[in-house]
């Protein structure tokens, strides 16, 4: 009996705390309005903004409200209460003044207005979670839920996030990976860093690459301050296009991360590129016109004499080969100064065995050559590409060529070097003598092209093994050429003009066999040529044969010239 009466207290117990939930449910929906709970809950209502019984404010961020403190610590959660010299107030602010008055409204009649505003229930449910209201938490992730759309996913994700509402945010981040294709920077712009660098983690494989193309400096430096212990691998990973964080800030002129890439270890002389062809980030930024990119890694430990590994070609070398008057010179030029500054090498050849000195004759770099030559000193004026040719060789084709020189184009000049106008006035060769350039350099062996040019032009004749520059002059045709060599040059020594070649040639034989007249008129009462000398050529036997060849045509031009 004893065990009886006590499994019936313990039933009847449980029947009236069943009964008291009951009233208590029944009253929060409305749905008994005599229980102690429902005229208890619709006293509560009646005290929003009453000042009946008040005995705190609510502060807001334009008003200030009367408020109860026992309906607040009936409803729990977080509130701070502030003892003033003359009320108590509580803070509720942060956010904007209608979300805070509609808490104050839930807080006093459980009820959330613009239930169907997902901009309004993103900041509601962060104002909850700052106060720890767990049921309203619920209820607004409940509501955000039946809300998320492709044009609400991102700023749900972000209310998710920062509320730390898990399940939201695993639904939110579902339907924005799936429309990430979609999802525009302005969309990504407005989140907070935390929030995109959270997203970037999850959707992206190069989040760091990522971050800097949409211009969030923020959320780089967040992602960088996330991986201490694989830092250095971080910033120097290439994304699936084979460029790095730093290329990727410098092209944004994001020079501020930059250098902050370059302190957390990123590598000035990373290889960069698509697979099949990749190059030094300095010469990629270069061949880009990232002008101010390549200046930065200078000052920043780039390898200037560093190359292409198929043509060898140097910063230099890239930079005069743009010739004048481009749209970059001004920047080239700076850049230009900036590498000579270095310790480098300004003589290296490419590939083909050119200097920049080479490169800049060939291109009309003019800005540039005349940059070059303000340190004669650290330049091989008289160095030689593949070819045989000397940068006063060339110089000499571009100053007194034309369209009709067949060398322009074998040797690899610009198509806009020449013209079918008057000749311009470019003082190339001038300019190399006066700097100590040598006017009687004599060509090496035979010349048979390089890897780019091929100089076998049918009808013409280029230099041959032993020809001085003004015998070339003369064998190519570029009469006004040679008259300039003849012409005393100061600080220079004379054109020799009795030399001969490996063939006997003078260049007497030459300009008469071009039938090359002011020339040969010049060299004959100027320079009293000799008319007799005779050239050698070698036979099969081996035994030198002299001869004069082109005699007629000599004899007669002579003859002229003695009339004349």
């Amino acid at each position: 009996m004893e065990g009886l009466r006590k499994d019936l207290k313990r039933l009847q117990s449980k029947v009236s705390e069943l009964q008291n939930e009951n009233s208590i449910l029944r009253a929060t929906l409305g749905r008994e309005s005599t229980s102690f709970c429902s005229r208890l809950m619709e006293f509560v209502k009646q005290l929003h903004l009453s000042d009946q019984f008040s005995d705190i404010k609510l502060k807001t961020p334009e008003k200030l409200f009367p408020g109860h403190k026992f309906v607040l610590n009936a409803r729990g959660g977080l509130w701070s209460f502030d003892s003033g010299d003359e009320f108590e107030t509580v803070e509720i602010t942060g956010f904007t003044q209608s979300v805070c008055e509609a808490l104050i409204c839930w807080v006093y009649k459980g009820e959330i207005d613009c239930s169907e505003d997902a901009t309004f229930l993103c900041e509601f449910i962060n104002l909850a979670k700052l106060h720890e209201l767990t049921d309203l938490v619920l209820k607004c992730e409940f509501l955000l839920g039946m809300l998320l759309t492709r044009n609400t996913c991102t700023q749900i994700y972000e209310a998710a996030f920062t509320a730390k509402a898990n399940s939201l945010l695993e639904r939110s981040f579902s339907m924005l990976s799936e429309a990430w294709s979609t999802i525009s920077t302005e969309e990504l712009d407005k989140l907070s860093p935390q929030v995109l660098c959270s997203i970037l983690e999850k959707q992206s494989n190069f989040p760091l690459h990522d971050a800097i193309k949409l211009g969030r400096t923020d959320v780089a430096l967040l992602l960088l301050e996330a991986n201490p212990v694989e830092l250095r691998k971080l910033v120097n990973l290439l994304d699936q296009s084979g460029l790095s964080p730093l290329y990727l800030a410098l092209q944004r002129d994001n020079f501020t991360l930059a250098e902050q890439l370059i302190r957390c270890g990123a590598d000035p002389n990373l290889l960069i590129g698509p697979s099949v062809n990749k190059q030094p980030t300095g010469h990629f930024a270069l061949l880009n016109n990232h002008f101010t990119a390549v200046h930065f890694l200078v000052d920043h430990g780039y390898e200037v004499d560093s190359c292409l590994e198929d043509s060898q070609t140097t910063l230099l070398h890239l930079l005069v080969a743009n010739g004048s008057n481009n749209a970059h010179e001004s920047a080239q030029l700076d850049l230009a100064r900036a590498i000579l500054n270095k310790s480098i090498s300004v003589s290296a050849p490419d590939r083909n065995g050119r200097t920049p000195l080479h490169i800049a004759l060939l291109n009309n770099s003019k800005a540039m050559f005349d940059l070059l030559l303000e340190q004669p000193e650290r330049l091989d004026l008289d160095a030689t590409d593949r070819l045989g040719c000397p940068p006063l060789w060339f110089a000499l084709v571009a100053d007194f060529g034309d369209t009709s020189t067949p060398s322009s184009h074998a040797y690899g000049f610009a198509d806009q070097m020449f013209s079918n106008g008057p000749s311009l006035s470019r003082s190339y060769a001038a300019s190399l003598i006066r700097a100590g350039a040598d006017v009687n350099f004599r060509f090496g062996s035979t010349l048979d092209g390089d890897d780019d040019h091929n100089v076998k032009a049918a009808d013409y004749s280029f230099p041959k093994d032993g020809d001085t520059l003004l015998m070339a002059c003369a064998r190519c045709g570029l009469e006004s050429g040679a008259l300039f060599l003849l012409q005393p040059q100061p600080n220079c020594s004379a054109v020799a003009v009795e030399s001969t070649n490996v063939s006997g040639e003078t260049v007497y034989h030459l300009a008469v066999e071009s039938k090359l007249r002011a020339l040969s008129h010049c060299l004959a009462t100027v320079h009293r040529a000799d008319p007799n000398q005779f050239r050698i050529r070698t036979v099969t036997t081996n035994e030198p044969i002299f001869t004069k060849v082109g005699f007629d045509s000599f004899c007669h031009l002579f003859f002229e010239l003695i009339v004349t």
